[in-house]
């Protein structure tokens, strides 16, 4: 593989990372299949990546075109999260740019890989908004050929990353995001990050109530029918809770004392067999009137 080509694929961005690090710029990282720490904190560049994750085989010839597309997505959203993050305001543009992070957070982490692949099998590019077409416009291309190529795996991720645009073409699903979506404040808590970053009321392949942290001390939050507030002092607590639950095999912290804790209260959930509750919990705090309830759970 030539030069040119990048191998460390991150599926968590890393402007995303850095908004989680500490004054160095680095992240405490616990391995929750080995259930230990590494020895060092890491940089953005070294933490929620895979070599050659979106590398795959275009005609006999290696091609990373997918990881540059991702790669252009982050460029474009990067500065979006910085302004939003500083200003602690947000506009119609920037909620549409932050709403569509939250869709690629959902579509891209490798807790979705299995299914997504089985599932965009069995879709046509063309039904995502793209159309396969003969280089040479004298030919048209037969069925048989364009099953082949929709069955490609270099295609099919193209699909996922079509995917996670969906959201944004469909006007009445942006509109109920918007009139639902809001920006919750933690006052600088050092708050977690995870291999699986968005958290969902419910398991679906649209986009429903959501909640995605996007940096230590500031939350996207996306749920109907609630004030565009979070009343509940708990839910920063529950809402970290939920990262290293959803988290399929990495979480960091900048503060390793804090990653820890976190981890000491979701062992202590699983000795009581609740665990499978983190993520109703979370959601009941948005509710002002909920903590009388959750308590009974």
């Amino acid at each position: 593989m030539s030069a040119q080509f990048s191998s460390k694929h991150h599926y968590i961005p890393k402007f995303l990372i850095k908004k989680f690090a500490d004054e160095k710029g680095k992240v405490w990282v616990y391995n929750k299949e080995k259930k230990r720490f590494d020895k060092d904190p890491k940089s953005p560049a070294g933490v929620f990546y895979e070599l050659n994750r979106n590398t795959f085989d275009l005609n006999g010839t290696t091609s990373d075109i997918i990881e540059k597309r991702y790669s252009k997505i982050e460029t474009m959203l990067s500065p979006v999260l910085t302004r939003v993050l500083q200003s602690q305001t947000l506009n119609g543009t920037d909620l549409t740019w932050l709403i569509y992070l939250a869709s690629l957070m959902k579509w891209r982490v490798p807790a979705q890989d299995d299914g997504v692949r089985k599932m965009l099998r069995s879709i046509d590019v063309q039904a995502l908004g793209l159309k396969i077409v003969p280089e040479d416009k004298k030919l048209t291309a037969t069925q048989q050929q364009l099953d082949e190529i929709n069955q490609l795996d270099i295609v099919i991720e193209l699909k996922r990353l079509l995917l996670t645009v969906q959201p944004l073409t469909e006007e009445a699903v942006i509109e109920d995001l918007f009139d639902n979506s809001f920006i919750c404040n933690h006052h600088n808590q050092p708050a977690l990050i995870g291999d699986t970053m968005l958290i969902e009321e419910a398991v679906s392949d649209k986009l429903g109530n959501f909640i995605l942290p996007l940096s230590c001390d500031k939350t996207l939050i996306c749920n109907n029918g609630i004030s565009k507030t979070v009343p509940n002092e708990y839910f920063t607590a529950w809402k970290d809770i939920a990262v290293f639950h959803m988290s399929e095999k990495l979480v960091a912290c900048r503060n390793k004392a804090h990653l820890q804790n976190v981890i000491e209260h979701y062992k202590m959930l699983e000795q009581m067999g609740k665990t499978h509750l983190v993520q109703e919990i979370v959601f009941r705090l948005l509710d002002p009137d909920a903590l009388e309830d959750i308590l009974k759970l």
